[in-house]
């Protein structure tokens, strides 16, 4: 997903279920967020969407995209079971694969196609401005609950996101959280 995302140049808008969720040039993990901005939003309209997998769990997302889809981008569906959860009947194409076969043989046909004729310039609109965004939303967001991460476990004011923010700062890189 990464090197298809530096290969054309395009965001990832990495859903809270993704495993993509991390810093990285491209990852938009606070796309929520971001996109509640309108101005942003309209700025920041895609022609292409390309979803692997499960819609976004967020309402403000999947509405950015749907408006998208209503402003003339097409939306395909990489899944690997043929899911059709579409209930906005929005799918422009759907394709059953493992996304992560379609996203190496695609970033290899671009790396082809760039190799004779440039395919992409790398430069989109949600290039730097969405970097910018993506950290400044984080930074906010960290900001928030930072009071939260130096209060001990049974604190009070201590909150749901607070508490997932502790527990994600002390967390190992390869470590596993389960909740239930």
């Amino acid at each position: 997903v990464l090197a298809l995302s530096a290969a054309l140049g395009w965001p990832v808008l990495a859903d809270p279920r993704s495993g993509a969720r991390r810093p990285w040039p491209g990852v938009i993990g606070a796309a929520d967020g971001i996109l509640r901005s309108d101005r942003f939003a309209r700025d920041h309209r895609p022609d292409v969407v390309l979803r692997l997998g499960h819609r976004w769990v967020s309402k403000v997302v999947n509405e950015y995209l749907s408006l998208a889809v209503n402003h003339g981008a097409g939306l395909v569906v990489v899944d690997p079971v043929g899911r059709w959860t579409d209930p906005e009947r929005d799918v422009t194409a759907f394709v059953r694969c493992d996304p992560t076969l379609a996203c190496r043989a695609l970033t290899e046909r671009v790396a082809s196609l760039d190799a004779i004729v440039p395919v992409v310039g790398g430069a989109t609109p949600w290039g730097e401005e969405g970097r910018r965004a993506e950290a400044d939303a984080w930074a906010v967001i960290s900001d928030a609950l930072a009071g939260d991460a130096g209060r001990p476990m049974g604190a009070a004011s201590l909150t749901e996101p607070g508490l997932a923010h502790c527990l994600a700062a002390r967390m190992p890189a390869d470590g596993t959280l389960v909740v239930s």
